[in-house]
């Protein structure tokens, strides 16, 4: 249904890949064209009719700042475990009618290892919900932002410089 919520992919914020690449001597603990995450992972949800039309970012508050669990009437739901389910709450960055960006919550930390695929992700868009995307869960995934912001190109490092208290390029 055209006005359905659905999620047709999840991707490193970062890479926009749906998982990273593995390389060494172990099994590769993510089965092959699955998605993983990561805790504490920054992730982008696409699909349609994930949130409202116009883009909708969200501000961190309190000390330490913390985003929001729901934004906009939107809601991005983990649910892992077997007996009892437990579902979670992910922290919202932005949503969107076609993308949602949030962070894997720490809680899922507890399938790493597990069964693939060991975890699922919804989007709740009021009283209507995606159907559940499964996830694998890995101690790491990780992705480099890069200043084109399409995971192409130079890395978005900044290099601290103490003397002078401010930020530059790392090039």
């Amino acid at each position: 249904s055209p006005t359905q919520p659905a999620i047709t992919a999840v991707v490193n914020a970062a890479s926009f890949l749906p998982t990273a690449v593995h390389s060494g001597t172990s099994a590769n603990p993510v089965p092959t064209a699955a998605t993983s995450v990561s805790p504490r992972e920054i992730i982008s949800i696409f699909g349609q009719n994930l949130g409202p039309a116009a883009v909708t970012s969200a501000t961190p508050s309190g000390t330490p700042a913390v985003y929001p669990t729901g934004l906009a009437g939107i809601q991005v739901l983990f649910r892992f475990g077997s007996s009892p389910v437990t579902t979670v709450a992910a922290p919202i960055i932005v949503t969107s009618g076609n993308q949602v960006n949030c962070i894997v919550p720490t809680e899922v930390a507890a399938v790493i290892g597990k069964p693939s695929p060991n975890a699922t992700v919804e989007v709740w868009n009021g009283a209507a919900a995606t159907a559940a995307f499964p996830l694998t869960v890995v101690t790491e995934d990780p992705g480099v932002f890069t200043f084109g912001g399409l995971g192409q190109g130079q890395g978005a490092i900044l290099n601290f410089d103490s003397a002078t208290g401010s930020y530059v390029i790392n090039a």
